[in-house]
């Protein structure tokens, strides 16, 4: 028999809220937010709703995506693309979180509606001092556990030179971390089914492996100005006793807590840096694509008459 294999397009409705047009796109954003805008798939999240997905935070999610990154070869490639297929025996839940490691992203929910956040620092938009900190306090926690921590990231996404099927893309180690952890190798797998460049799957790696170095946490009861800090921002903290004069820190979680008969913000703050999301062509490690077998491809069909196994 024939096997007929295809690379097709996908959906060509997927709502751009930037040009207002129903189009194909790859770009990460977009892709998430389609997903979770269907009601027949999805969590019925529509573009623009009172209870549906950020318009404003889709937009800025989507210019991220869409950001050229320029490859060492030469030319460049989009910063987040998409590509791949869901199946409806795996719950939204799965799926979402699929797609968004297309983009080391998240999907929060502050309060009103979704928003989608592409990996990227994001420019703070808070700042936070001791005089933000109620009687409650604040505490810090210099090191995540050991069982959290790793030293090194390894995984597979979709490979287009392995016939679409998972490869390992080049693994990601940090000598100066292996020192920090007296030379022992702890790995990350992570696994990216919807990113098809092996240079893509290095930055998401790379952003895995520096965002787990910076390692203080922040607990604190805030006052009133702290409630502007939305889960995914990204804040400034300024704090004599600890050295701190405007560190960057990213919002992990906001919660209310009932204080003095009011409902005051208790924050969950990780520490972060434009660094965790740098990238530079030169850091790009070559991937080689080793063939699964040496048998011959079942979807290339040989001309009649060309026998391709010889018996013996």
């Amino acid at each position: 028999h024939v096997v007929l294999t295809f690379d097709i397009e996908g959906k060509n409705d997927v709502r751009d809220p930037r040009s207002g047009s129903d189009v194909y796109t790859n770009n990460s954003a977009l892709c998430v937010a389609d997903y979770m805008a269907s009601s027949l798939y999805g969590i019925g999240a529509e573009i623009g709703s009172d209870d549906g997905l950020d318009e404003a935070d889709l937009i800025a999610a989507a210019n991220i995506a869409d950001e050229d990154v320029p490859l060492d070869a030469g030319g460049s490639e989009k910063r987040y693309k998409c590509n791949g297929i869901v199946t409806t025996d795996q719950t939204p839940k799965v799926i979402i979180e699929a797609l968004l490691s297309s983009m080391g992203g998240r999907a929060v929910w502050p309060g009103g509606a979704w928003k989608l956040r592409a990996a990227a620092y994001r420019t703070p938009a808070v700042a936070l001092a001791g005089d933000d900190v109620r009687e409650a306090g604040i505490s810090l926690q210099s090191r995540i556990s050991r069982a959290d921590n790793f030293n090194g990231v390894r995984g597979r996404f979709i490979s287009p030179e392995n016939a679409w099927q998972p490869a390992d893309f080049p693994a990601l180690q940090s000598a100066v971390s292996m020192a920090e952890d007296q030379g022992e190798e702890v790995w990350l797998d992570i696994s990216l089914p919807f990113s098809t460049s092996a240079v893509a799957a290095q930055r998401l790696a790379k952003i895995e492996l520096v965002r787990v170095r910076m390692q203080f946490t922040v607990r604190l009861a805030g006052k009133l100005k702290a409630w502007r800090a939305a889960a995914g921002e990204t804040v400034t903290m300024t704090y004599a006793r600890w050295g701190w004069v405007d560190k960057p820190f990213e919002v992990v979680d906001v919660s209310l807590s009932l204080a003095d008969g009011s409902l005051l913000p208790e924050l969950t703050l990780r520490e972060t840096s434009p660094q965790v999301y740098s990238w530079a062509a030169s850091e790009e490690a070559i991937y080689a694509a080793a063939p699964p077998t040496t048998l011959p491809s079942p979807f290339k069909v040989p001309s009649a008459g060309a026998p391709q196994l010889v018996e013996e």
